[in-house]
């Protein structure tokens, strides 16, 4: 006994697979973000240690924050 057309079953069938495969992603995801929980994203360490390193530099050489001073010119020419 056929109750439904063979195609129909076929649709369901693609149905199921589909809502599967979509739970078991849904599933992936909440685990990664379960154990990444507390700790910082890769893009925001990265944001945080370059920030940090500009820091740094603009300590090791203050003449990083201040405007660029005149031109001096070093040539043995006449102006």
């Amino acid at each position: 006994m056929n109750l439904l057309p063979q195609g129909f079953s076929y649709l369901l069938y693609g149905v199921v697979v589909l809502g599967g495969v979509g739970l078991i992603v849904l599933w992936a995801t909440a685990v990664r973000t379960r154990r990444n929980a507390g700790f910082a994203s890769k893009a925001a360490l990265r944001r945080q240690l370059s920030a940090k390193s500009v820091l740094r530099a603009t300590e090791i050489r203050p003449g990083l924050l201040t405007p660029p001073a005149r031109r001096v010119n070093l040539s043995k020419t006449d102006r």
